[in-house]
């Protein structure tokens, strides 16, 4: 008996040494970064706070108390005091458009400002004094919401085109010389553009919907996979000074080609530090056979950890208060309008179960209510016909009909949500009517239910920084701005770990990543970032102020605060 107590005990040293994952084995890593004295929310319920963590190579080895990370000190790791500082992982923000930001840098900024006249004011003095400048602008406002006409815009250029992109390059406005490019009128006779129109029938310069402008960008030829490759340093580094380490871009159709051709020159040359997940976007049934032609060569072509493509995307809807998103119910203007889907509901099931059958992953553009139950509809035949696997998920969310709540749990669908410029205002009120503008973004409801939430700003519709967002998710409005009281409703409001839960775990979720990303977990990847306040104990205001100190992806800090190491 006791030969055998030996024996095994001597073969269970074996096996423990031996044995990469066993609690001897971690205990004789030595890291290259130990960061103690921290305060570290890791995002894994199992193990919600630690004070240390420990990075060897590109993985985390320990996650726990200071003293226990002393074990894995060796002659040559760094060890940083933090002093009390905060680290959560690396943010994960599941609903941007990079490339978008990256092109539209090249033109004319406009401010947000939602005034006609300071739009075309700011459109001249970037004529005067960019006389050989870009053919396009963006920003300035929101589609459908100023009375911006060819004439207004040909006044202040009218020898060559130019295109006034919204805000939420939902719409635009655009000079008679870009219409004549575009060839809107031909465009104009087909179902699936829109453009405005003066009450004597000529086109008045507005473009009305998100696959216009995607038209209208095109025939300009706004960008180009150089423009693309020469600008994109700079919005590689904001994503990582906000500790932004995983992107997912949500679709660039005009470009998406040159686009990908761009990243991944940058990913071979070693200027591409954080991890970019793409997709394929088609935006109406004319659409559908190029866009899954383009996913089928750039899933095969653009697979590494750091830049992949893998997800279609199906731009089904506007936006409600353009009045371009399908509703349940009409729209309370009393037109009896239940507003358009840029798909029929048979486009978007039929597109989903294709994308699925290839092992895709499906994010469906769905702001309407009735939109959105499209989505879910089609998301759920694909569960019933065995694609359990695929990650499925609504991009903004912001009408959910109360009947479709529990339907995400129970089809597994993420729901992503951005709050900075997208909460309701008084037009929402009057083309909704109080009860579903107060509903408007229910992400406090969602949450009670059980569904996972993942968070973005979509920009450059909203504010980049994760701290905004976070704030108007948790108070619900736009700092410094009027609000329509009854739509700050508490019961729709989220708490800073809710956001941080979302802007995680549930991000890597959406995009099929979580167990490698997401939480701070030995053996997941190393993407932390350390922030200057203490956002679980301050209050929203704070929260709105927060800065990144350190940003570390896959074990190497890729952004110092006050330093250069700036993507390098």
């Amino acid at each position: 008996m006791r030969t055998f107590k030996k024996l095994s005990t001597a073969l269970l040293v074996t096996l423990t040494l031996f044995s990469g994952s066993s609690a001897l084995a971690q205990r004789a890593v030595k890291a290259d970064i130990v960061y103690k004295n921290a305060k570290v929310y890791t995002v894994n319920p199992e193990q919600p706070w630690a004070e240390a963590i420990a990075i060897k190579d590109n993985e985390i080895v320990f996650v726990g108390d200071s003293d226990a990370a002393e074990k894995h000190v060796g002659r040559s790791t760094q060890v940083v005091n933090q002093e009390g500082k905060v680290i959560v992982p690396g943010l994960v923000s599941s609903h941007e458009h990079p490339f978008f930001v990256i092109g539209f840098s090249t033109g004319c900024q406009i401010e947000h400002t939602g005034d006609k006249e300071k739009m075309l004011a700011a459109l001249a003095d970037y004529v005067k004094n960019n006389p050989d400048g870009a053919n396009f602008s963006i920003g300035g406002a929101f589609e459908g919401t100023v009375d911006i006409t060819n004439e207004d815009i040909d006044k202040i250029i009218s020898d060559k085109p130019f295109f006034m992109i919204a805000t939420s390059v939902h719409g635009g406005w655009a000079n008679t010389k870009a219409l004549e490019i575009a060839n809107a009128e031909e465009l104009d006779k087909n179902e699936h553009y829109m453009f405005g129109r003066h009450a004597n029938g000529k086109l008045n310069g507005y473009v009305a919907s998100a696959k216009t402008v995607v038209a209208m960008m095109d025939a300009l030829k706004i960008m180009d996979e150089e423009a693309i490759y020469a600008n994109a340093l700079p919005v590689f580094d904001k994503f990582l000074e906000n500790g932004i380490t995983t992107v997912f871009d949500a679709g660039a159709p005009p470009f998406e080609n040159e686009a990908f051709a761009a990243i991944a020159r940058h990913e071979k040359e070693g200027n591409l530090n954080f991890r970019l997940k793409a997709s394929c976007m088609t935006q109406g049934s004319h659409m559908n056979i190029h866009t899954m032609e383009r996913m089928e060569v750039n899933t095969e072509k653009y697979n590494s950890e750091m830049f992949d493509v893998s997800t279609f995307k199906i731009h089904a809807d506007g936006s409600p208060d353009g009045k371009t998103s399908g509703l349940v119910e009409a729209y309370s203007d009393g037109s009896g309008d239940f507003g358009p889907t840029s798909l029929s509901k048979d486009d978007i099931a039929e597109m989903t179960l294709y994308a699925a059958s290839k092992g895709w992953d499906v994010h469906i553009h769905a702001c309407g209510d009735r939109t959105l139950r499209y989505a879910l509809d089609a998301f759920e035949l694909a569960r019933k016909l065995g694609y359990t696997e695929n990650r499925f998920s609504t991009g903004h969310t912001m009408m959910v009909h109360p009947d479709d709540y529990q339907r995400f749990v129970d089809l597994d669908v993420v729901a992503n949500v951005f709050s900075d410029k997208m909460m309701p205002t008084q037009n929402t009120v009057n083309l909704l009517g109080e009860e579903r503008a107060k509903a408007y973004q229910p992400n406090g409801s969602l949450y009670k239910k059980g569904v996972k939430i993942s968070m973005s700003a979509d920009w450059p519709v909203g504010d980049i920084s994760p701290w905004m967002q976070a704030y108007v998710s948790i108070e619900r409005k736009q700092p410094g701005k009027d609000e329509v009281t009854i739509l700050i409703n508490d019961e729709e409001k989220l708490t800073i770990e809710e956001v941080i839960e979302a802007y995680t775990i549930n991000g890597a979720y959406q995009l099929n990543m979580e167990d490698i990303i997401g939480s701070l977990e030995v053996g997941k990847r190393a993407d932390l970032i350390v922030l200057d306040t203490d956002i679980f104990e301050v209050s929203s205001d704070e929260i709105l102020k927060t800065n990144v100190v350190t940003t570390i992806v896959d074990g190497k800090v890729v952004f110092e605060k006050n330093s250069d190491k700036k993507g390098k």
